[in-house]
């Protein structure tokens, strides 16, 4: 299958490029679902290094998410994940909100409601402020989280594993933003120096 070896050295290739900018203090745009286990480490060690860490989020139901992976592999011919991919991943997301609104210095929340439609921005947290941007969407990104938080606190998807609310994991970003210092370097809102 050329899948099981363009995977992989698609992710090596990326790993080094990523490495080499961030040795060399690049900026970087780097475009991932963010949800393997290596995120956190992956975002400390670029904070150490002086970088910003701005994330875009974007969510969607379950079957436009299905939907999207199909339109890829047989309108697009773009093969870039399976199925169980998107499955995964979708169960990984919601598990990793709390690190992302840990971590970032910036957000922005987008909801998706079609698959040839563009994401919505739904919010956007600057500065330890959350602004609403669109309602509807916001709502919508909201819902799914605490719908997969249910799911996965009632077993649904496997183990048990309980989540904090939406509004405790954006608790975790605007706390941040006090005069403290903090354990990884400036207080949290003033610009790292490289």
């Amino acid at each position: 299958n050329d899948r099981d070896r363009q995977r992989p050295a698609s992710n090596y290739l990326t790993l080094e490029i990523l490495n080499q900018a961030a040795d060399a203090n690049y900026d970087i745009a780097h475009g991932t679902t963010m949800t393997g286990p290596h995120i956190r480490s992956l975002i400390n060690a670029l904070k150490d290094k002086g970088y910003e860490i701005d994330l875009m989020l974007c969510s969607a139901e379950d079957d436009m998410r299905a939907d999207a992976q199909q339109y890829r592999a047989n309108v697009q011919g773009y093969y870039q994940s399976t199925p169980e991919d998107v499955r995964s991943k979708g169960i990984a997301f919601p598990q990793k909100m709390a690190d992302y609104f840990e971590l970032a210095d910036n957000l922005s929340l987008f909801w998706r409601d079609g698959v040839t439609e563009n994401g919505i921005k739904a919010a956007t947290y600057e500065n330890g402020q959350k602004t609403i941007l669109d309602q509807d969407a916001y709502d919508s990104f909201v819902n799914k989280y605490e719908a997969d938080r249910h799911a996965l606190a009632t077993g649904q998807h496997g183990d048990i594993v309980k989540l904090p609310a939406f509004e405790d994991v954006e608790k975790l970003y605007t706390a941040r933003f006090s005069s403290k210092a903090t354990p990884n370097g400036p207080a949290y809102g003033q610009k790292r120096q490289p």
